[in-house]
């Protein structure tokens, strides 16, 4: 296939995603019909597709380096591709068993996929973890075929060259991983004694003294929820708050003809707030449930990050190589939704827009951050655990799972279940990780936390402590989102001077966040 052709079919297969997505999520389609797309578009994923693809790059000059940059995300696409073709079937009984795994709870049977959002919003602790229970019973039914179907996808990968999948998955090299786990060993290190310092004030003041003294994985869902911040954040005030934060750096989302913001009532299993990019930049939308809620906000935010770099990009980019817009790499794309949802941990952000007082500001966003934290040290400890997964003979080890639970306890605090091993690591779909960013491989995750810190210092210290109310912040990040995914987040921060992002500014921000007098 001429390089030009597979472009085209490419672009036209990633807009017919996003919409058939934009359908599913918004119930205009009562499941997401995977199977039409990828019959239609099976030869984008073949060997012969993608030797093509490695011939033409290996012909391209280094003279041609934005060529270079685009054949070899066509080249990481159509490897996703290949090995999820290849797992196909096995997808199909797992999508069917998950369907058909259902919690008993309040007389009703509950969706597997809808029990963590109900553990969430579960205020007894008693109740949160007998549903967890039952939650994990579910979790085993499918297991076999998380595990069956991470084996077809590594066997997939291995076919078209790759070592590792979940390599290939995360966009990043052997060697950037392991620089990465070094960094997040470090990183868990540093934060400890603060993290377990304000979790233990966490759970003292919102828990009863048993559910205190042992902290399990039910009671994480309840605090990453932050239910007791509701009151700040009322349904009602979602959009003016939005309207206002893009106001004050000088982004009218009014006068954003390319960006339609809808709301819908979603489903429970689905993402509370979400972007779809049909035609970037042309015709991008937000959707999302208007509802109350703290930990809502932040997930609005973040799908409003992911929205404003879609609605930003070059149209000549994308007219050109739209594998940089659409790219398998979601990287980019999730640092820019970390910036916007860190927003929600600035103190002087938070009084400025939610009409509270400072000393009031100061403690909402100590609760972001906290929570932020605690998930940035689940992902640091997912992602050696991935490793761990990805060189197993045998996924479906006892020992593997209860080792994965370990870690976790470990990195948080929350015990938890050996059962969470295939379904935290191993997606459904390979379109699971783009809706939430919580959803994410652990590398791409951490590679874009690492990447919003050091932007959101980087403007602090070039615009101020409120740089989210200067217009020249706004100049820069529309120059940065008219690149798409051009450039690695890496990439991204050598050239706007930000250097190499690091995990010791990291945990220095938190460390400072929460302790800060």
């Amino acid at each position: 296939m001429k390089t030009g052709d597979y472009r085209r079919d490419y672009a036209a297969y990633s807009a017919a995603l996003e919409r058939a997505r934009y359908d599913y999520h918004t119930g205009v389609a009562p499941e997401l019909r995977l199977a039409p797309l990828r019959d239609r578009y099976a030869d984008l994923w073949t060997r012969d597709a993608i030797a093509d693809l490695t011939r033409a790059l290996e012909e391209t000059s280094s003279q041609f380096e934005t060529e270079r940059v685009a054949l070899a995300a066509l080249l990481r696409a159509s490897g996703l591709g290949h090995a999820e073709a290849r797992a196909a079937e096995v997808t199909d009984e797992l999508v069917r068993c998950k369907a058909s795994a259902r919690v008993v709870w309040d007389g009703a049977r509950l969706a597997s996929d809808d029990a963590p959002e109900t553990i969430a919003a579960e205020t007894d602790p008693a109740r949160r973890r007998e549903l967890a229970a039952r939650w994990f019973d579910t979790l085993r039914q499918c297991s076999d075929l998380r595990a069956a179907r991470l084996d077809t996808l590594r066997e997939g990968a291995r076919a078209v060259g790759h070592d590792s999948y979940f390599n290939l998955l995360s966009g990043i090299t052997e060697a950037g991983v392991e620089s990465l786990g070094t960094g997040a060993d470090d990183f868990l290190e540093r934060t400890a004694r603060v993290y377990a310092t304000k979790l233990f004030e966490w759970s003292a003041r919102h828990l009863p003294a048993a559910s205190a003294r042992e902290l399990v994985y039910a009671d994480s869902l309840y605090f990453a929820r932050l239910t007791h911040l509701d009151p700040y954040f009322p349904a009602g005030e979602l959009r003016s708050t939005y309207d206002a934060a893009m106001g004050a750096l000088g982004i009218r989302v009014g006068l954003q003809p390319n960006v339609r913001i809808e709301t819908t009532a979603v489903e429970f299993g689905k993402s509370r707030a979400a972007c779809f990019a049909v035609n970037p930049p042309e015709d991008v939308r937000l959707v999302y449930q208007n509802e109350d809620g703290a930990g809502f906000y932040q997930k609005f935010f973040a799908a409003a990050g992911r929205a404003q770099h879609s609605a930003w990009v070059s149209r000549e980019l994308v007219a050109r190589y739209p594998e940089l817009v659409h790219a398998p790499d979601e990287t980019t794309r999730a640092g820019f939704a970390l910036l916007f949802a860190d927003l929600l941990a600035d103190a002087a952000w938070i009084a400025a827009h939610r009409n509270v007082r400072p000393s009031e500001a100061t403690e909402i966003a100590r609760s972001f951050a906290l929570v932020e934290l605690h998930r940035t040290r689940l992902a640091c400890a997912r992602l050696r655990q991935q490793r761990a997964l990805e060189q197993a003979t045998d996924a479906r080890s006892e020992h593997l799972a209860e080792t994965y639970a370990t870690a976790l306890e470990e990195a948080t605090s929350f015990r938890a279940h050996p059962s969470l091993l295939l379904r935290d690591l191993v997606p459904d779909n390979l379109h699971d990780g783009r809706v939430e960013v919580a959803r994410l491989p652990p590398a791409v995750y951490l590679r874009a936390r690492l990447f919003a810190a050091a932007l959101g210092e980087y403007f602090r210290t070039r615009h101020g402590r409120r740089w989210w109310t200067t217009n020249k912040a706004a100049d820069e990040l529309i120059d940065m989102w008219n690149t798409g995914s051009r450039y690695t987040v890496e990439e991204l921060a050598s050239l706007v001077g930000l250097g190499a992002p690091d995990f010791d500014l990291l945990s220095d921000s938190f460390n400072s966040t929460l302790t800060r007098e």
